[in-house]
């Protein structure tokens, strides 16, 4: 391997870490406004409760897209 592919290597984990740490604090959020609507029966909480499905959904998204610019801007065809 040479420096610029370790560099997109090196860039790709980074998005990888960042992207599980965002969804990872999602489920947490997710699964504290679950157990907050049924305690409370506060009905508000399933907005919050879809905002963290949302922003989990935008972190694997936002991952494949960069990804995807990655290996566009090295010349490599990103699969369909």
């Amino acid at each position: 391997m040479n420096a610029s592919a370790d560099a997109r290597i090196a860039r790709h984990k980074r998005r990888l870490y960042t992207m599980l740490g965002v969804d990872a604090l999602a489920v947490l959020a997710a699964f504290a406004f679950i157990f907050g609507r049924y305690q409370t029966g506060e009905a508000w909480m399933m907005g919050g409760f879809a905002a963290a499905v949302v922003v989990g959904f935008a972190a694997q998204v936002w991952l494949v897209v960069r990804w995807w610019q990655d290996e566009k801007a090295a010349g490599r065809k990103a699969p369909q």
